[in-house]
């Protein structure tokens, strides 16, 4: 008997250390919240996250990192000699080059990125999860599937999603989206 509560007791806690308590007057915190949980939920219809996306701006991040060190090997290499062709020259060249990729990182993250939580691959579908709040004060959670070119959009109250005591009831989140990734590829 005491065995069994004792796991009991630790699988109710393991459960709920998987899911952390959120402030239940923070809008921002409960969508960041169910942001984290999207690829969870979404692996039950066999969906496997891509970090594409990830990927691409670490790469561009890495590049501008990789060229402000040469900027900084090239000043201690020509002392900060402004009067040596070749340091201003370096100098103008990685400079130049360190903006484009930032202005580059930027529109990628504007345009391409925008507020997509989750990319997953399953087989040749792609699903793409994008999810934003109307305003910090509005309690609704929008959510836009894109798989392939089809579109849904849905909306639900974090009021469904969270119990009283601020933590995210995985079951009740999973089977929303499991059931609007169903309809969405049963019209495909």
């Amino acid at each position: 008997m005491e065995h069994s509560y004792f796991f009991y007791h630790y699988f109710v806690n393991f459960q709920k250390a998987m899911v952390k308590k959120v402030n239940l007057n923070s809008a921002v915190a409960l969508r960041n919240e169910c942001d984290e949980h999207l690829s969870g939920a979404l692996s039950k219809v066999g969906y496997e996250q891509s970090f594409s996306l990830v990927d691409t701006k670490l790469v561009i991040g890495y590049s501008c990192v990789i060229l402000a060190g040469l900027m900084y090997y090239v000043e201690k290499k020509y002392k900060n000699d402004f009067n040596n062709p070749d340091y201003v020259m370096y100098t103008e060249l990685f400079v130049v080059l360190f903006f484009v990729l930032e202005f580059v990182w930027y529109l990628f993250s504007k345009f391409v990125e925008k507020s997509i939580k989750f990319v997953g691959t399953k087989g040749h579908k792609t699903l793409k999860v994008s999810s934003h709040l109307k305003s910090k004060e509005d309690p609704v959670y929008y959510l836009e599937f894109d798989l392939d070119g089809t579109v849904d959009e849905e909306q639900v109250e974090f009021t469904r999603l969270f119990t009283a005591d601020g933590f995210l009831d995985f079951a009740v989140f999973s089977k929303l989206l499991v059931d609007v990734v169903n309809k969405i590829e049963k019209d495909i």
